[in-house]
C-alpha cells in the first residue's frame, strides 16, 4: 500500500556517476621545418564582394602560423582551390 503511494523518480533527478577515467591529451607533433604540417579550412555564408565572391579558402603554415587566404565563389569547384594552392604555397615556398 505504501509502494503505490510513492512516484518513482523522474529522470533528472536521478544522480549519475561523477566520477570519470582522467588521461592526458597526447599533443600532436611540432613541425620541424615551414610548410611540413599544414591546415586548410574553408569559410563560408560571407558577405558578397563587389566580384560576388562569398566563400574563403585558407591554408594555415603551423610551423611559422603563416595563412594564405583566398575568395572565391559559392559555386567553386575543389580543382578551382587546389590549382592557386599549389601556385602559392608549393610553387613560392617549395615543398619540405
Amino acid at each position: 500500500m505504501l509502494g503505490s503511494t510513492l512516484d518513482p523518480a523522474p529522470p533528472y533527478a536521478i544522480s549519475k556517476p561523477t566520477i570519470k577515467k582522467q588521461v592526458l591529451y597526447t599533443p600532436l607533433p611540432t613541425p620541424r621545418q615551414p610548410w611540413e604540417s599544414v591546415s586548410m579550412d574553408y569559410m563560408s555564408r560571407l558577405p558578397s564582394t563587389k566580384h560576388e565572391n562569398d566563400f574563403i579558402f585558407m591554408v594555415l603554415n603551423k610551423f611559422s602560423k603563416m595563412a594564405i587566404m583566398e575568395a572565391y565563389k559559392k559555386s567553386a569547384t575543389a580543382k578551382m582551390t587546389t590549382n592557386p594552392l599549389f601556385e602559392q604555397v608549393w610553387v613560392d615556398y617549395m615543398i619540405p
